[in-house]
């Protein structure tokens, strides 16, 4: 696995991913994604049944381990300005949240900015797709599967537009997970 920051404004702080290879799996599908408010945006976003198999989760933590490592030692001023405190050495991605999502056609989330009680976001595809997030800067983030992005929330205004269905892995860092190490 690799994540390699970019930095550009309007889109940083976020470190595109690739190799971030995971074993085949067949999912099922579950529910209409919940938001994080209760509400369900749509009935294109479909989660996948959980529990996950066991090798795959095993992969995924793995990747996780890693991407922390990469985060915690990024060298940049807008992490420093923004992000780096004592505590720092403590960030933590979470193992436990993962999501696997199936964004149907015709799924749609205007431009937005995230509200501040999402710090970070995680995007994997887990398949080839046709469609990924695009930033108002004009970066659209990888949609080859093994490939995805982490951002920490910043000002990054950005949409998604589906049309042909796409599944991804999508897991959301709020303030309550983002230290769990401490």
């Amino acid at each position: 696995m690799e994540a390699n920051y970019i930095d550009r404004p309007g889109v940083e702080p976020l470190w595109e991913i690739k190799d971030w290879d995971l074993p085949e799996v067949e999912w099922t599908p579950n529910e209409p994604h919940i938001h994080y408010d209760g509400t369900i945006p749509s009935q294109l976003r479909v989660e996948m049944l959980k529990p996950y198999d066991e090798n795959w989760t095993y992969k995924w933590n793995e990747h996780i381990d890693n991407l922390n490592n990469i985060i915690i030692s990024t060298d940049q001023l807008l992490i420093d300005q923004m992000w780096k405190a004592p505590h720092w050495k403590n960030f933590n991605i979470p193992k436990s949240q993962a999501l696997v999502i199936n964004d149907k056609e015709g799924f749609e989330m205007g431009y937005h900015i995230d509200n501040r009680g999402i710090l970070g976001v995680l995007l994997i595809n887990i398949q080839d797709n046709e469609d990924s997030t695009l930033f108002m800067e004009d970066y659209i983030a990888p949609t080859r599967k093994g490939t995805g992005f982490f951002m920490l929330n910043n000002s990054q205004n950005h949409r998604i537009n589906v049309t042909k269905n796409r599944f991804i892995v999508y897991q959301t860092l709020n303030t309550a997970s983002m230290f769990t190490n401490m």
